[in-house]
Formats: structure tokens, C-alpha cells, sequence
């Protein structure tokens, strides 16, 4: 038995620097247009696996970034404790991301994602090309009712959000309008050109988590192409 486990431990170093050099091939670079750091978008590299997110072993230490989300010139705090991403949560209400004022070093903000359904949520930071702001993006579905919901909005040294931008649209995935079709590609071309300008903090929607890395930011797009095709079958059928 301890033969066969130094053997599975040896074949586990093996494969997976292979396994990690085909992920850093899966990946496309731009240039941030208003920074000029380079974003990368990565094609499912940063997906965890179902065993990963069994496991109640802690499997990385907070990530910390720096973003001026007061707009007073001096850069906030912020730690996305990817604990209960990849595992799950215990009571629905932990601090996945935790903001900090960069001033008083106060608390701000906090908010939660998680990969059960209740629990989906996206966190984003976007850049306009002259400040920074949170992005939350919701695309929910139960019982085949779909709520998308985008907000976007900067803090007050009080945690108060100052919103920039929150819209939402509902429709029914089974039983669509005409005019969904339409509506529902414009809402999402919409969220896309803010996600575009954004990195991820953390984004658990779909139970799919991803999340940047320090020298690795995520721009991570929604796909709505499946709920499209899947409405268009049920319109048909009806």
C-alpha cells in the first residue's frame, strides 16, 4: 500500500506541471486600456474541480489588491478569501470579499460568494479610464425565470455605495417573448462592456468559480448563447 501511494504521489508531480504548461497555452492577452497592465483572460484554466471544492482543506491564503474605490486618491484594501469558494460554505454568510479604506484603515464593505445556488454571486473591479468601481453581476435562475442583475458603484469613506450604474431584466427562459431575444442580447452586450473593463475578484455564478491571482487578472465574460439556444428549442416546441 505505501509503495502504490509513493507511486500515485510520483505520477501526481509528474502530470501536473504538464497539465499547468497546456493552461498557460489556453490563454489570450490584452492590453488594458487604461492602465496598460496586461489582463489575461483565461479559457477555464482557473476552474476548480468538484474534488477541490469537497475538500474542507484550506488551499490558498487570502488575495490581496489595492484599488482607490473612495475615489480620494489613496488606494482601498481589498482580500478575497477564496475559503468557501472553493469549499463549502457553513452558514451562507462568510466575508469572501473584505474592503478596507485606505485611509482609516476602516471597514467598509464586505460581500459573499459561494458555489451553492443561493450563493452565486460575481464581484468585480472596473476601471471607466479614470476611476475605480465595484461591479456586482447576478444572473440568477429559478425555475426557469431568469433575474439579471449588474451594479456598479464606488464607496463612501462611511461604506455607503455611491452607484454609477444598476440595471435588471426578467424573462422566461420556457415560455419566451419574441422580443426577448433581442432585449436579453443587448442586456448581456451591455454587462459584457463593463466586465471587458474589469477583473474578477471572485465569481461563483453557475457553481463555476474563478477568480484572479496577483499577476493574473481574470476578465471573465458571460455567455449567454446556451440560455438563447434554449429558449429559441422551446420556442419552437410551443
Amino acid at each position: 500500500m505505501v509503495r502504490l501511494k509513493n507511486i500515485s504521489i510520483i505520477l501526481v508531480l509528474i502530470i501536473l506541471p504538464i497539465y499547468l504548461t497546456g493552461c498557460n497555452n489556453n490563454t489570450s492577452t490584452f492590453n488594458g486600456s487604461n492602465t496598460g497592465s496586461d489582463y489575461r483572460f483565461l479559457v477555464d484554466c482557473e476552474v476548480l474541480k468538484k474534488d477541490s471544492m469537497d475538500s474542507d482543506v484550506k488551499l490558498e491564503e487570502p488575495i490581496i489588491w489595492y484599488a482607490d474605490l473612495t475615489h480620494d486618491g489613496i488606494n482601498e484594501k481589498i482580500v478575497m478569501d477564496p475559503t468557501y469558494v472553493i469549499n463549502y460554505p457553513e452558514t451562507g454568510e462568510e466575508k469572501t470579499v473584505t474592503i478596507y479604506s485606505g485611509s482609516s484603515g476602516e471597514l467598509l464593505w464586505t460581500g459573499h460568494a459561494d458555489t451553492v445556488h443561493v450563493g452565486w454571486n460575481g464581484i468585480y473591479i472596473y476601471n471607466d479610464g479614470k476611476n475605480e468601481y465595484l461591479v456586482i453581476w447576478q444572473p440568477t435562475i429559478y425555475q426557469d425565470i431568469a433575474n439579471f442583475n449588474i451594479r456598479i458603484f464606488s464607496l463612501a469613506e462611511d461604506g455607503k455605495e455611491k452607484e454609477l450604474l444598476k440595471k435588471n431584466m426578467e424573462f422566461d427562459i420556457y415560455n419566451p417573448k419574441e422580443s426577448d431575444f433581442d432585449e436579453v442580447s443587448e442586456f448581456v452586450d451591455m454587462v459584457n462592456g463593463y466586465l471587458e473593463k474589469s477583473y474578477v475578484l471572485v465569481d461563483t455564478n453557475n457553481a463555476t468559480p474563478v477568480y484572479s491571482t496577483i499577476g493574473n487578472q481574470i476578465v471573465n465574460l458571460y455567455d449567454v448563447s446556451p440560455i438563447l439556444e434554449e429558449m429559441k428549442g422551446m420556442k419552437e416546441n410551443n
